[in-house]
C-alpha cells in the first residue's frame, strides 16, 4: 500500500493542529493511539499502512516512515521514535511549526545532532530509555507492569512526553499502558 502523501493532507488540515510520529519503531503509533483512545480523547490519524480514523478532532496525527517526505506534513508536534537512525531528520525539523514542540530519544546520535543543528524555534523534549526491572516499568509513581516488545519499550518515555501534549497526564498515561 502506498504512503500517505504530506504535502496533500498538510492542504487538506491546514485548520488543525498537525502531529508527526515518524521513526523506525514499528508499533509505536498503535500503542499512542490505544493510550489515547483509553484516556477519552478523540484525534484523528493516518497511518504508514493507510489504515486511519477521522472524527473531526482539531488534531490530527499522521505517521509516517519516510523522513525525507514528513517535513511536507508542517507539523506542530513531532515524535521521533528512533534508536540509531541513518535517516536524515533536518527537513523535518526545518518545518517545524514555529513554537511547535519536538520529542525525540536524546540517545540517537543522528537525531540529537540534527536538533542541535537545527535554526528552527521549536520546543525540544528529549528522552532516554526507561529503567526497567523485568516486567515492569520503573516510574516515580512506583513499578508499572507492562509487557511489550523492547523496541517499544525505549520509546514508553517518549510515548508519556506525546501524550501529555493531549492533556493527559502521566498517572492516565501510566494506568493505561498497565490496560494494554
Amino acid at each position: 500500500m502506498q504512503s500517505p502523501d504530506p504535502a496533500l493532507i498538510f492542504e487538506q488540515n491546514t485548520d488543525k493542529t498537525r502531529v508527526l510520529v515518524t521513526g523506525n519503531t514499528p508499533g509505536i503509533s498503535e500503542l499512542l493511539t490505544k493510550i489515547i483512545d483509553f484516556c477519552g480523547k478523540d484525534l484523528d490519524y493516518i497511518f504508514a499502512d493507510g489504515h486511519s480514523r477521522s472524527v473531526g478532532s482539531d488534531f490530527l496525527i499522521l505517521e509516517l516512515n519516510d523522513a525525507s517526505t514528513a517535513g511536507n506534513f508542517r507539523p506542530t508536534v513531532v515524535f521521533i521514535a528512533t534508536e540509531n537512525s541513518n535517516d536524515d531528520f533536518s527537513g523535518v525539523l526545518r518545518n517545524i511549526v514555529a513554537g511547535g514542540i519536538l520529542i525525540y530519544n536524546e540517545n540517537d546520535g543522528n537525531v540529537a545532532n540534527a536538533v542541535d543543528l537545527s535554526e528552527n524555534y521549536f520546543r525540544k523534549l528529549p528522552y532516554a530509555k526507561p529503567e526497567t526491572n523485568g516486567n515492569y516499568l520503573k516510574t516515580e509513581i512506583g513499578d508499572i507492569p507492562v509487557n511489550f516488545d523492547p523496541k517499544i519499550m525505549a520509546h514508553i518515555d517518549g510515548a508519556r512526553l506525546f501524550c501529555q501534549q493531549f492533556g493527559i497526564m502521566e498517572e492516565d498515561f501510566y494506568e493505561g499502558l498497565a490496560s494494554l
